[in-house]
């Protein structure tokens, strides 16, 4: 959708400008770290590679980071922020890239982004993923548009509603080339009691556009967005396939979480269940997706050794049945987006779906397993552990089939001191060990300034 491209830049020049001529005061903060790695083996284990926004690759020996961030506080109380930052690394194909580049102006009622911004990790880097199901950090932030509510809006009493709706860029090196991404989300947030809340909410991805070496140029005008808005067929300018399917590549998940506030802490009881298809939308693989716990304790009124804590059970082997023409969704793949939920060749989602040995297509995608995170600390020490014990049974394929499916178990554990002005220095440690590939054991040595 091309027309969005300058409309988005004049934009965001427009935001600066306006921000600078209203500023009141701002603040800034300028970030810098270094971290060098060892493994026993050629790649580093899992849980040291994983999640971390595209910084580390599996064979990455060292990491050099740095950026700065700053907000600007208008006179009518709205709230311009942004940041800038990149990082270098060794044995991954782009060793030096961006990291997040974005403005984003804040308001009581709207959030705008525009740039390439994370998302915020939900459970202090413990989980299984930093947000959902399909969006767990483990690739670099995606630059395009997002308008959002800054938290849930009240409706009417007891009840208030989540929304965002935005307009991403998939350009990194892919075989369809300039791919664009749809992404819109609502959920319902009830309060319950006055310590107790529900949130129900739907979130919709969807692939478009682009240009492909197989089938040409895919459809990308204004009345293809809106096929692409409402997942519905493709017009007459759509390839045969896309008038027999909804246009482009989609991918969703349900949203279930109940929040229960305590005097010593938060209960987080949750569900995020993933759709590719129609079968998805109803339930039929159902129960796939990540069902956790997460306890957030109560640290401002308590001094408390624990910090947190996340227990979750993962799976994606049901995927609405191995037979049918329901079945076999096939996560994460697509047959005309064949790089599919990927950027920069990594994962987007949940990070135990893998890529094949091409390194181009969805290799494995059927797992099921559990997953212990847990944090503690008491002044400038910071002790973080994760270990994830699953079966990988390998994707629905004939000749992608593990039966009996491989035993893994991935453990991580990290230790930090914060000197305060001086810095924070971080040792990690982390094993592998599994079925089908040797042992692997990996340490690392990291240290990090701040400048505010």
């Amino acid at each position: 959708m091309r027309f969005f491209q300058p409309k988005i830049k004049c934009f965001g020049a427009l935001l600066l400008f306006s921000a600078f001529s209203f500023a009141q005061e701002y603040n800034y903060q300028a970030t810098g770290g270094v971290r060098v790695f060892k493994s026993s083996q050629q790649n580093l284990p899992f849980w040291m590679q994983a999640n971390t926004n595209g910084a580390v690759g599996a064979g990455t020996n060292f990491l050099v980071d740095g950026g700065l961030s700053g907000q600007l506080m208008l006179n009518n109380g709205w709230q311009l922020s942004g940041k800038a930052s990149l990082f270098y690394r060794d044995e991954v194909p782009d060793e030096l890239q961006r990291d997040e580049l974005y403005a984003q102006l804040d308001t009581p009622w709207l959030s705008v982004v525009i740039g390439s911004r994370r998302n915020e990790d939900r459970f202090d880097g413990l989980g299984l993923v930093q947000d959902n199901f399909l969006l767990s950090g483990n690739a670099r932030a995606l630059p395009g548009l997002l308008v959002e509510a800054p938290s849930p809006q009240r409706i009417f009493k007891g009840v208030a509603l989540d929304w965002g709706i935005g307009h991403y860029s998939l350009n990194d090196e892919r075989f369809v080339e300039d791919v664009l991404l749809h992404f819109k989300r609502l959920a319902a947030v009830i309060t319950l009691s006055p310590r107790t809340t529900l949130k129900a909410g739907i979130q919709h991805y969807a692939q478009w556009g682009g240009n492909s070496p197989e089938r040409g140029k895919q459809p990308s005008g204004f009345s293809d967005f809106i096929d692409i808005f409402f997942a519905s067929q493709g017009s007459d300018s759509a390839s045969d396939t896309d008038r027999a399917n909804a246009l482009g590549n989609h991918l969703g998940i349900y949203e279930l979480e109940v929040n229960h506030r305590t005097t010593y802490g938060n209960l987080r009881f949750y569900h995020s269940h993933p759709f590719e298809d129609g079968s998805g939308t109803r339930l039929k693989n159902f129960p796939d997706g990540i069902w956790g716990f997460y306890y957030d304790p109560n640290t401002e009124d308590y001094t408390s050794l624990f910090k947190g804590l996340v227990v979750e059970y993962f799976q994606t082997t049901d995927q609405s049945g191995a037979t049918g023409d329901a079945g076999r969704d096939n996560y994460f793949r697509s047959g005309v987006y064949r790089s599919g939920w990927t950027y920069d060749g990594n994962i987007l989602g949940l990070p135990f779906i893998t890529m094949d040995e091409t390194g181009l297509e969805i290799g494995n995608n059927r797992v099921r397993g559990i997953h212990l995170g847990l944090s503690a600390g008491r002044g400038s020490w910071l002790i973080y552990t994760k270990a994830t014990a699953y079966e990988n049974f390998g994707s629905f394929r004939l000749d992608n089939r593990i039966d009996p499916p491989q035993q893994i178990l991935n453990t991580f554990v990290g230790f930090e001191y914060d000197f305060k002005k001086y810095g924070s220095v971080n040792l990690q440690a982390a094993a592998d060990w599994g079925d089908g590939f040797r042992d692997t054991y990996g340490v690392s040595l990291g240290y990090r300034i701040s400048i505010q």
